[in-house]
């Protein structure tokens, strides 16, 4: 048989074993068993609560309480039945298959709450990378750079015409031309474009020349595929094939 302290969860209450401090009721100055003790039994008393403190109200075998205490065992026996209103013998064996249960029950609850602490507080750091982004960290270019191989061809000339129906074949080359030397040469994100044959289109409306109120009229889809600008579209496709 073992000693625990009486009533320990119910005027204890730890989550974990060894807690750096343990409560001191205030009603002990009331209480007429503890002025009844001599300086060395509320002593040993007093020492006996942080011991028992380390295993859940439980004390350990006499002998190795009577190390902790720093007494002799029959000096320990002496005290001990000095102590009955707040000590009383337990079955070691019950108590242990008890607890054996119940801490496995408790690691698995710690084990589900470590789980989701942890889930919660990666959720909290990828909200808080989304909002706030680490100043170092990349970010990834929009659109793309217009291709150094391209060339005029048939649909971005078309596209030129019905912007400037003015120009030949050779005009529209030379402005292509200016455009691509233009892009290519811009630095970093300046130089990437999510469509470029919208750009095309706007470099064409900046070309000298282009006239907001009348030009665009001037394109005819139909003379166009009928081949009225025929010669136009063979001259491109031999610009692009040279």
């Amino acid at each position: 048989m073992n000693l625990r302290v009486k009533n320990w969860a119910k005027f204890q209450h730890f989550k974990d074993r060894r807690p750096p401090w343990i409560k001191l009721y205030r009603d002990i100055l009331d209480d007429i068993q503890w002025h009844k003790l001599d300086g060395d039994s509320a002593k040993v008393l007093v020492m006996i609560w942080v011991i028992a403190s380390e295993d859940g109200g439980n004390l350990p075998a006499n002998d190795e309480l009577a190390f902790r205490l720093r007494l002799s065992e029959s000096a320990l026996n002496s005290t001990i039945s000095k102590l009955s209103h707040w000590l009383e013998q337990y079955d070691i064996n019950v108590i242990s298959s008890r607890y054996q249960d119940d801490a496995l029950e408790k690691e698995k609850e710690r084990e589900v709450e470590a789980e989701a602490e942890r889930e919660a507080e990666a959720e909290r750091e990828a909200e808080a990378e989304r909002e706030n982004p680490p100043q170092n960290a990349k970010v990834e270019p929009k659109g793309q750079r217009l291709d150094a191989d391209l060339v005029l061809s048939n649909g971005w000339y078309v596209e030129a015409l019905k912007i400037r129906p003015e120009w030949n074949s050779q005009k529209c080359n030379a402005v292509f031309l200016e455009f691509k030397d233009y892009w290519i040469a811009q630095p970093g994100a300046k130089g990437r474009k999510a469509d470029w044959l919208a750009t095309w289109r706007n470099w064409c409306r900046r070309e000298k020349g282009y006239n907001t109120n009348g030009a665009a009229a001037k394109f005819d889809p139909v003379k166009f595929v009928n081949g009225s600008n025929q010669q136009e579209v063979n001259n491109v496709q031999t610009i692009e094939h040279e």
